[in-house]
């Protein structure tokens, strides 16, 4: 039976369209070159089985990013806990002595600190990242306002040119720059910049120009840069003034997907005197969350057949026709011998599913303790 015959019978029993990447997949094992009942089985088994793969992939695909970086609560002991929240307060006290930071609070905040909701509007504004608050003050445009950007207008050479209006006082402003505005992450090629500000709600990326009061603040924080807070802390602490929290044990997930494995590894940054017990706590925590039971072990059985047949694959990625190869693992293993090829294939596909892409739990984190 010619292909087009064998995967129309294919996609007939399995009652769905065969997609063509997983066709070409099941072509590179040589499972396409069915002579018997035994063979027809064998392929009948491998394509629900990488169909079902598929399917799980794309699940979870849609839960995650691709290169993804999830940070996990520190879980301290009590004696951590304080000793953590004496150095929280002690280098506080020591922020508020800056004179970036208190010239800043003088000049542009009126020494008057803000509450959480006027902080993330004075964030969120559109006028705040394009204005200087120099010129916002001259508009008298106060420092806690409501803006919107009514439109943009792409002009000659890349240049823009942005209508904001802004209450109070209710005004229109123009605001053009030399280069489009880039939202990235990183200082763009025009000398835009991003703002990251940690708060309560969640952690935010604020893209602004150069010499505006969001950018002011973010070089008012530069003289926080060496105390040892979390990225964004300070921002939030010149706005509002609430104690940032020093961490002696941060813990971070990070998830790599690629076309042929996955791996998800675990980051953690321990102050000195941090108790191992604690840092053993943290890592079980993580560890269970993300396998949501016992981290099992996948046998040196299957192992050594993952190595086996590792060895076994040419050049190309092609492996040799199934019955063969176990009949070279029997002749040549110590371990057990197989009789049912669908046997040996399923698991060599169990290990090579455990070691390459592992049934974790990558959602949404469940709500832990925090120190």
């Amino acid at each position: 039976m010619d292909e087009d015959g064998l995967r129309g019978r294919l996609e007939k029993t399995l009652r769905r369209k065969v997609p063509s990447e997983i066709w070409d997949q099941l072509r590179k094992e040589r499972f396409l070159e069915v002579k018997n009942e035994h063979e027809w089985n064998d392929l009948r088994v491998r394509a629900r089985g990488l169909l079902s793969l598929q399917g799980k992939r794309a699940k979870r695909s849609r839960v995650r990013q691709r290169n993804e970086t999830k940070e996990l609560s520190p879980v301290l002991g009590a004696h951590e806990k304080l000793r953590s929240l004496a150095l929280s307060e002690y280098f506080s006290r020591l922020a508020a002595l800056e004179p970036a930071i208190n010239r800043f609070r003088r000049i542009v905040m009126d020494d008057a600190l803000l509450s959480e909701s006027d902080a993330l509007a004075l964030i969120g504004s559109p006028a705040a990242a394009r204005f200087s608050a120099i010129e916002l003050k001259d508009l008298n445009v106060p420092f806690i306002h409501r803006a919107e950007v009514l439109e943009t207008d792409w002009l000659e050479g890349d240049r823009r040119r942005d209508t904001v209006r802004i209450n109070p006082p209710g005004v229109d402003l123009e605001f053009s720059s030399r280069e489009p505005f880039l939202r990235s992450v990183s200082v763009s090629r025009d000398g835009n910049v991003l703002l990251y500000v940690r708060h309560p709600g969640g952690d935010q990326k604020q893209p602004c120009w150069r010499g505006s009061l969001l950018d002011e603040l973010g070089e008012a924080c530069r003289a926080l840069e060496s105390f040892p807070w979390r990225k964004g802390s300070s921002a939030w602490f010149v706005l509002t003034g609430v104690m940032p929290r020093f961490d002696p044990m941060l813990i971070s997930r990070s998830v790599a997907l690629h076309s042929h494995h996955e791996r998800v590894t675990f980051t953690l940054t321990v102050d000195h005197w941090v108790s191992a017990a604690s840092v053993a706590r943290m890592y079980r925590r993580g560890q269970k969350q993300l396998l949501e039971q016992r981290n099992r072990s996948m046998g040196d059985h299957r192992l050594q057949l993952f190595r086996f047949i590792t060895a076994n694959t040419n050049e190309a990625g092609t492996l040799p026709k199934w019955r063969p190869l176990m009949d070279q693992w029997n002749r040549k293993s110590r371990s057990k011998p197989y009789q049912d090829v669908r046997n040996f294939a399923r698991d060599y596909r169990s290990a090579e599913r455990m070691l390459l892409f592992p049934d974790v739990v990558l959602g949404p984190t469940r709500k832990k303790a925090t120190s």
